[in-house]
């Protein structure tokens, strides 16, 4: 006579953890900074279906968020500013004091802005987040692009950012060969060759 054998698991031993470096927290909304983002279009209504559900069931998906020391937030506002010509100052902004850490930290949120707009939306005080500490601006891109493979960006949104973001990673790591970036980006050469190409037209013809 056929008897399923059942799998036993333990919730003990198989309980995740976040990787090294990561601490999965609730912080202060107040306490997140949004810099510019690859994605800078959002629908109403695709942001009010989001904070009625983030209202009802809570929010099931962290964001992620980089702690940086006053150091490593000059460098990632530098880079900031030379991809999307921006002009962020440090100064613009409060860096908050880790407990744990002894130090204090600016924390810049680096995927999950729709989240955090609607969490903003149902006046939520905190924020669930993956908050990192060894996340370097190209390795925060990479997360943007994940963050965006779910709801894609608008056509010519997503060709400029593309675009921008593979000349200043080119300048940060010439050694960047442009199909390692376009894997890492989840597009193919063509997609970011076409993408350059695109941004070079005069604005008209774009």
């Amino acid at each position: 006579i056929y008897e399923e054998i059942l799998m036993e698991i333990s919730l003990k031993r198989q309980k995740a953890a976040p990787p090294k470096g990561t601490h999965l927290v609730h912080l202060p909304v107040r306490t997140i900074t949004v810099l510019r983002q690859m994605r800078t279009k959002f629908r109403e209504e695709s942001l009010d279906e989001l904070a009625e559900s983030i209202k009802s069931k809570g929010q099931m998906n962290p964001g992620v968020v980089v702690a940086l020391s006053k150091e490593e937030a000059l460098q990632y506002l530098e880079c900031i500013n030379e991809t999307w010509g921006t002009k962020h100052l440090l100064r613009s902004f409060t860096p908050v004091r880790i407990t744990e850490k002894g130090e204090a930290y600016y924390l810049f949120l680096v995927a999950g802005e729709r989240r955090l707009r609607a969490c903003k939306r149902v006046r939520l005080d905190s924020y669930l987040s993956y908050l990192r500490f060894d996340l370097s601006f190209i390795q925060a891109i990479e997360f943007q692009a994940q963050e965006n493979l779910h709801e894609q960006l608008a056509p010519e949104e997503s060709a400029a950012s593309f675009a921008l973001i593979w000349r200043s990673t080119k300048k940060i790591d010439p050694s960047m060969s442009l199909a390692s970036f376009a894997r890492k980006m989840g597009k193919t050469p063509e997609a970011i060759r076409r993408a350059v190409r695109f941004i070079s037209l005069p604005t008209e013809v774009q």
